[in-house]
């Protein structure tokens, strides 16, 4: 029957007979009654769900959506299985069907009716209404259906291997509305937001079970089930207003304590051996306190902060490091997490905010009570605690730092490589480093920047204001009202600082003498429409500060001249900034900014012009251990120009060697082409026992990409270099020319995930000897059953070879390179015996059996494949045909098995057959096993990174 017709007595009938007690109706708010059955045996909940929907907005409604998380882990393919994927996750992707969850609706009824709903995607439900529903009416629907619970080793959350049960998204919720439905797939972004509802719940569950949630208990009793009543079930009723999720834990040894504060119930697993119940309440005491006092009167919830949850999103630092080696005071990494998870789950608990759009709004908040909390409890800490007091640590910069300061660096960091994007990046398709880390500290570096603005006292009154706001769904036109307070305004905040991708970089260009005034002129080389304090020092003290008004490009302010030997804009970099290495101006003379050495890498001192020195390992068979030191100019945060000098003294040639290079690199941040990098690199090495090699290369790259959307992983090169090498002559190579110049053009194509991998290369190189193409194309697959094939092809032709025909230095090779322009990192580049020579670079024929003809001076051809028996275990085949002048076309081929721990870093191979034959009855077999081995810092880093950036 609809809802329409004599609306009070349904809405009465409803109430009495919903399992939701005396709780008073709400227009605003949707009813929904519970009964969930915990199946261990299948590892299941069985849920029977009563609602009464409420039309909360201002227009007929004709459909509700619905919110189904649980069943995002049904299919690899799902969003979250995708995202998982574009993070290079594969655990969810090798899991059995049967351990990855989903929900199986049985049954749903609306208004005693059959349902007509629909999956519009696999996660959200979209439900049809006969009749339309109009505002402040309701109906009643009831849902039957079975959720089974995933592995908890995909996100932290479902079953783990000893039958605990710690989940997340395990029931049907209706999804918020403001002015049009907030619905969105799960991402493991932890970003659920969900219509206020007011829930009751029951729940039964076997007696050998503790359970925990942050509902309101109403009761709980134990049953007799079973022959004789020899087993016991538990059941057990809750309520409570909820818009976020619901956590439920069941576990097999009590996990969890709870502690009452003044008007927080804190249920928490977390760092429980770590300190005393004392100590722990103290600290959620005075967490209570201070939220208390910038947020206004708490609400009494009931709060649970688990170890899980915290994880997932931790407070990124030193913090984190093994108890052993941490560096800050006892109880002080318990106490952030402490006030970063309460804050967290507040804030969601209490504002009704679209967490997957505007996260940052919830973000800045947490962000800023945090940094307040450290500054109030902990005033004096460092950024590196205990480290910063170490011998040689104490002089750098970076041990000056307080802790609040990391906020501002980490986003610098990203800004600096130029992968920052706006705040109003919807947070599925920030990279990941933006979407765990830098854009939620960025939302607070911006927080403290309205407080420096507005005034620290005006910033927290109006903030408490959040919560008297009327329908409690903050959108970022809420926030700006409520901010600006009608007297301030803030459009320049909202338009630049947080929908546009762009940065600002602050000059003092021009500084004119009045009579007892400075007129300042200042330019902001960014994009961004800003204010920017400008501050007037005498020596080295603060004489006076004033904001500037927002301007972008140019803006002219009066100051007084009165105390001022110098102007430095943004001294505290309070205005997030890119540059401030030219933010000084003298007034009576030019300020010059003094040199600085440093023993290790700092962090920069906009102040001085660095160089730092390092100790710097080398390592290659004929050199054998280098040691030397290292001279450069590259801080912790990158900046364009970078130079890198590192002489070596090598202990096994008894001989100087190294290398240096030179790098300027032009970031863009509105282009596609996003990268120009212009450099000259040079190294001194030997490629033999007592042969040294001097290599000299100028090269330009050009980078692409998608800048509408970094998460792609499409990337795209143009390089133009020249490589000029001169060798030390071979007595066993008399009529080989040792020294030779290669100018090479490239293009490089890839696109990178779990999934699907392909690349594509193209090559270009002239010399006074050759000139050659060559293309490459390499395809890789995960399919949804698993199997994983490996497909790459490689084909190169001489256009002109002028070298002597036994002469194969410059000849295409089928399975080892000559490496004559110095590029791969061969241990033992010369060697043709031994296990240096048993190394594996997979470029050019990519073969692994050692065959003949090795080398092609004329043309190749090369098909390489492999196909996964399991997981990490490889048949792989390669067929090819190689060309000589002089000669005919000769057909190759190999196969065998590779080993793939980690693909690309660390694989063996082991050849089986090939047109030697049966290669393991040959003599000398363990000599034909062939390895892949990155020992490279720098190249195994980008094994760790991919994930994040």
């Amino acid at each position: 029957m609809p809802a329409g017709p004599r609306p009070f007595l349904i809405r009465l009938i409803l109430s009495l007979s919903f399992l939701l007690g005396a709780a008073p109706l709400s227009f605003a708010q949707h009813k929904i009654a519970l009964e969930v059955v915990l199946d261990t045996l299948n590892a299941e909940l069985s849920i029977n769900q009563e609602m009464l929907l409420v039309n909360a907005t201002s227009s007929p409604l004709n459909e509700f959506y619905f919110l189904d998380w649980a069943n995002s882990f049904s299919d690899k393919s799902s969003p979250l299985g995708q995202r998982f994927a574009e993070n290079f996750e594969s655990s969810f992707h090798f899991e059995k069907d049967k351990d990855r969850g989903r929900t199986t609706i049985e049954n749903w009824t609306v208004n005693d009716e059959i349902a007509d709903y629909e999956r519009s995607a696999i996660d959200q439900i979209k439900l049809k209404l006969a009749q339309a529903l109009m505002p402040g009416d309701s109906l009643k629907a009831q849902l039957r259906y079975k959720v089974k619970i995933p592995k908890d080793k995909y996100t932290r959350f479902g079953v783990d291997n000893k039958g605990n049960y710690h989940i997340k998204y395990w029931w049907i919720t209706p999804a918020a509305f403001d002015h049009s439905w907030i619905v969105y797939s799960n991402k493991n972004l932890d970003d659920f937001v969900m219509a206020p509802v007011l829930l009751k719940a029951k729940f039964q569950y076997p007696g050998h079970l503790g359970f925990k949630t942050d509902l309101d208990s109403i009761s709980a009793e134990i049953v007799p089930i079973g022959p004789e009543n020899s087993i016991q079930t538990i059941r057990a009723e809750y309520k409570g207003k909820r818009q976020d999720v619901v956590p439920l834990h069941w576990f097999h040894k009590p996990e969890f304590q709870v502690y009452q504060t003044e008007h927080l119930s804190i249920i928490t697993d977390f760092d429980l051996k770590k300190s005393t119940p004392e100590i722990r309440q103290f600290q959620l005491d005075r967490i209570d306190a201070f939220l208390s006092e910038q947020l206004g009167p708490l609400q009494h919830e009931r709060l649970m902060i688990d170890t899980r949850q915290y994880k997932l999103n931790p407070v990124y630092g030193l913090n984190q490091l093994p108890d052993f080696f941490n560096p800050f005071p006892a109880g002080f990494d318990q106490e952030l997490a402490f006030i970063k998870l309460i804050s967290d789950q507040y804030l969601k608990r209490t504002l009704t905010i679209n967490l997957r759009d505007h996260y940052w709004i919830r973000a800045g908040i947490q962000l800023y009570l945090l940094q307040e909390y450290v500054e109030r409890q902990y005033p004096n800490q460092k950024l590196l605690g205990s480290i910063s007091r170490w011998p040689i640590v104490r002089w750098s910069k970076l041990s000056d730092l307080d802790f609040n300061a990391q906020y501002r660096l980490i986003y610098l960091n990203g800004v600096r490589n130029n992968v920052h994007q706006s705040l109003g990046t919807s947070k599925d398709r920030l990279i990941n480093f933006n979407a765990k880390i830098s854009n939620e500290y960025l939302a607070g570096v911006h927080m403290n920047l309205l407080d420096q603005y507005l005034g620290k006292d005006t910033l927290k009154q109006r903030l408490k204001r959040l919560w008297s706001h009327d329908n409690r769904i903050i959108n970022p036109n809420v926030f700006e009202r409520i901010l600006s307070d009608g007297q301030d305004d803030l459009s320049w905040y909202f338009k630049s600082f947080v929908n546009e991708r762009t940065s600002n970089d602050f000059k003092i260009t021009e500084v004119v003498s009045r009579e007892d005034s400075l007129e300042v002129t200042l330019i902001n080389k960014g994009k961004s429409f800003s204010p920017v304090p400008l501050s007037r020092y005498l020596n080295d003290t603060i004489s006076g500060t004033i904001w500037t008004p927002p301007f972008e490009g140019q803006v002219t302010v009066s100051i007084p001249k009165y105390q001022t030997e110098r102007l430095v804009v943004n001294p505290s970099g309070t205005v997030p900034e890119i540059n401030q290495r030219n933010n000084y101006a003298g007034v009576e003379k030019t300020y010059r900014r003094p040199l600085q050495l440093r023993l290790i890498q700092d962090i920069e001192d906009p102040n001085y012009r660095q160089i730092f020195m390092l100790p710097s390992v080398g390592y290659n068979l004929y050199d054998g251990l280098s040691l030397g030191l290292r001279w450069y100019n590259r801080t912790i945060l990158p900046k364009p120009l970078h130079y890198n000098f590192e002489p070596q003294y090598a202990l096994r040639s008894n001989s100087m060697v190294g290398g240096g290079s030179v790098i300027y690199n032009d970031w863009n941040e509105t282009s596609n082409l996003f990268l120009k990098r212009y450099g000259i690199a040079g190294n001194y090495f030997s490629y033999d026992a007592g042969l040294f090699y001097r290599r000299l290369s100028p090269y330009a790259i050009f980078a692409f990409r998608d800048q509408s959307d970094l998460r792609k992983n499409q990337r795209q090169y143009v390089t133009l270099r020249s490589v000029h090498v001169t060798r030390d002559k071979s007595p066993e190579a008399e009529a080989r020319e040792p020294n030779y110049s290669v100018y090479n053009l490239q293009y490089n194509y890839s696109d990178n995930n779990l999934i699907n991998y392909y690349s594509a290369a193209f090559n270009a190189q002239w010399s006074s000897a050759f000139t050659k193409i060559s293309a490459q194309f390499e395809y890789r697959k995960l399919f949804l059953s698993n199997r994983q094939i490996n497909l790459r092809f490689f084909t190169g032709l001489f256009l002109r070879n002028e070298s002597p025909s036994d002469e194969n230095y410059f000849s295409f090779a089928l399975d080892r390179p000559t490496d004559y322009l110095f590029d791969y990192n061969y241990y033992g580049r010369s060697e043709s015996s031994g296990i240096y020579s048993q190394q594996l670079i997979i470029a050019e024929g990519g073969f692994k059996s050692k065959l003949q003809p090795g080398f092609a001076n004329q043309w190749i051809s090369t098909f390489n494949s492999s196909v996964n028996l399991w997981r990490w275990i490889y048949l792989y085949g390669d067929l090819g045909l190689v060309k000589n002048k002089g000669a005919n076309a000769r057909v190759v081929y190999d196969s065998g098995v590779r080993t793939s721990f980690v693909t690309d870093f660390f694989e063996l191979y082991f050849p089986l057959w090939s047109n030697l034959g049966f290669e393991p009855e040959l003599d000398n077999y363990g000599s034909r096993i062939r390895f892949i081995a990155t020992l490279d810092l720098q190249t195994l880093s980008k094994l760790f990174t991919r994930k994040w950036y």
